[in-house]
């Protein structure tokens, strides 16, 4: 009994670990609500490159991403960032990914 706990936990372990590569999940690519993807990247001061690690984990699935409507959501999600997260990112002492844009920067580093 106890190796059988043994062996499905490996498996299990094994399975997450696989899956925790990939920044996007099957149903997350088929959905396909990119605008929104967009957003909470750049709400969460992600660089552009996290539509490239998006284009290939939907490519494990045959999908490519809307990028315009990424990118149009990515931007707001930007500007939200920028306006809201600097002094938390400074408290917890976070690095800063120099995602915001030169208008909203000098306050967001301040």
């Amino acid at each position: 009994m106890f190796r059988s706990i043994i062996k499905i936990t490996g498996v299990l372990l094994v399975s997450l670990s696989l899956t925790g590569c990939a920044t996007l999940s099957k149903e997350e690519c088929q959905r396909g609500n990119w605008f929104q993807v967009g957003y909470t990247d750049g709400a969460e001061g992600q660089t552009i490159d996290r539509l490239n690690e998006h284009i290939k984990a939907c490519a494990d699935y045959k999908i490519a991403p809307d990028q315009m409507a990424y990118q149009q959501g990515r931007m707001q999600g930007v500007q939200q960032y920028c306006q809201t997260k600097g002094y938390s990112i400074g408290q917890k002492n976070q690095e800063y990914a120099w995602v915001c844009p030169k208008d909203l920067e000098r306050k967001f580093l301040t």
